[in-house]
């Protein structure tokens, strides 16, 4: 059994990374997530810079990395799940596939049914990103190839044009995202609470 009733230092990361997409999609909301707006007319400031600035929080900006790590965040939080209770074999830590990293934790542990259906939302491709997966003929499990690289390893280079500069479409894709990073966060609090008793 681990010696410390403290989260895992897992549960840490990925909160972290889940607080900084949560701040980013609230950032591209405020926006209007613009795309290719009108720029507005500062005459202090070169057209670049007001470009940039106005775009800054635009989906063509922020839909991969935010993906990435929204990702890499849920990872981590199974990771932190299955560290806590002493299941976190070196197979495991290397493993990125969310599904492989869950079925392991249904198999030493009781897991919410809502938390099990939303990590199994986003490992497939039954969600609101569903047209980018179906594109680039991968699942939400493979995040880690076409979240963190601009092509696959044979050299195809993915499509991304179902998430960038789709204005109020992405835009709602987000908002549903924001909210299930909400309810993850809230599973991985209460079972770390639950769970207590097996990390003492």
């Amino acid at each position: 059994m681990a010696s410390s009733s403290f989260p895992s230092d897992y549960f840490r990361h990925s909160r972290n990374f889940h607080g900084l997409v949560k701040s980013t999609i609230k950032e591209m909301i405020k926006s209007g997530n613009p795309g290719m707006s009108i720029i507005p007319f500062e005459p202090v400031k070169t057209r670049f810079e007001r470009h940039e600035e106005a775009e800054q929080w635009d989906d063509i900006n922020v839909a991969i990395p935010a993906l990435f790590n929204f990702y890499h965040g849920v990872e981590l939080t199974l990771k932190g799940m299955l560290d806590s209770i002493d299941e976190l074999t070196e197979e495991y830590k290397n493993e990125h596939k969310l599904t492989l990293l869950l079925n392991q934790l249904k198999l030493n542990s009781e897991l919410n049914f809502k938390f099990e259906e939303l990590i199994l939302k986003y490992a497939g491709t039954e969600n609101q990103f569903k047209n980018l997966f179906n594109s680039n003929q991968i699942t939400g499990n493979q995040f880690y190839e076409i979240f963190k690289y601009p092509e696959t390893k044979k050299g195809k280079q993915y499509n991304y044009n179902t998430i960038t500069h789709q204005g109020e479409i992405s835009l709602a894709m987000f908002k549903e995202l924001l909210d299930d990073i909400n309810k993850i966060d809230s599973f991985r609090k209460n079972w770390w609470q639950a769970n207590l008793n097996l990390i003492m």
